[in-house]
C-alpha cells in the first residue's frame, strides 16, 4: 500500500530456538504499529525479527502484539 507508515513502539534483542538444530540463536526485534491514508488511519500492527541469517517481518491488522507478547518457539 502506497501510504503504509510504520511508527516503532519498541525494540529490543531475544533469543530464539532454531527447531531444525536445536540451536540458541540471537535476534534484534521491532514492533508497533501500522498507520495508512493521508490522515493516518489505524492501519494494525507490526513486527519485524531479525537474526544474522534472515529477516521475519508480518503485519497483522489485529493480533501482531499479542503475539509478539507470548513465548513462541521458532
Amino acid at each position: 500500500m502506497p501510504w503504509e507508515k510504520f511508527k516503532v513502539k519498541s525494540r529490543g534483542t531475544s533469543k530464539l530456538l532454531n527447531m531444525t538444530t536445536n540451536e540458541i540463536v540471537d535476534c534484534s526485534y521491532e514492533r508497533g504499529t501500522v498507520s495508512t491514508g493521508r490522515s493516518d488511519v489505524f492501519g494494525g500492527y507490526y513486527i519485524k525479527i531479525n537474526t544474522d541469517d534472515f529477516e521475519v517481518a508480518a503485519h497483522d491488522p489485529s493480533r501482531a502484539i499479542a503475539l509478539a507478547k507470548s513465548p513462541v518457539e521458532w
